[in-house]
């Protein structure tokens, strides 16, 4: 019976080596193409759609981080309101005022309740360019 196992442990043991070894050979031989990726033909354009809800605290920050993420392909940041009942609105509107050309502030006339129903409106409004 000890003979099995040491047969079946050897036999485990050549296996797990040679795959080692093709991999540290293919590693080797490719290893300035592992890392690399091509290069985009063209910059895409990006459009950010921030859903908000009482959010007077962290939305400046959110769309000041966007802004200064320095992408250069983002277009538009579009701020969706679900009748916050704070000063969302007005921090919202400075912004817009701020970054004219990329900002837009839309507020809903009924709101959506749930943080997933105003999700889902904003994905879905119907935005003239």
């Amino acid at each position: 019976m000890v003979e099995f196992i040491t047969v079946v442990y050897l036999i485990y043991s050549f296996i797990a080596f040679y795959f080692l070894f093709l991999f540290l050979l293919i590693y080797f031989q490719n290893k300035q193409e592992f890392f690399s990726y091509p290069k985009p033909d063209r910059d895409y354009e990006l459009t950010m759609v921030i859903p908000c809800y009482n959010g007077e605290g962290a939305i400046g920050g959110t769309i000041q981080g966007l802004v200064d993420a320095g992408y250069r392909g983002l277009k538009k940041i579009i701020v969706v309101d679900d009748c916050s009942k704070d000063n969302s609105y007005k921090i919202m509107k400075e912004y817009e005022k701020n970054t004219p050309n990329s900002s837009r502030l839309f507020k809903l006339q009924k709101t959506q309740g749930m943080l997933q129903g105003l999700k889902i409106t904003a994905l879905n409004l119907r935005i003239p360019n």
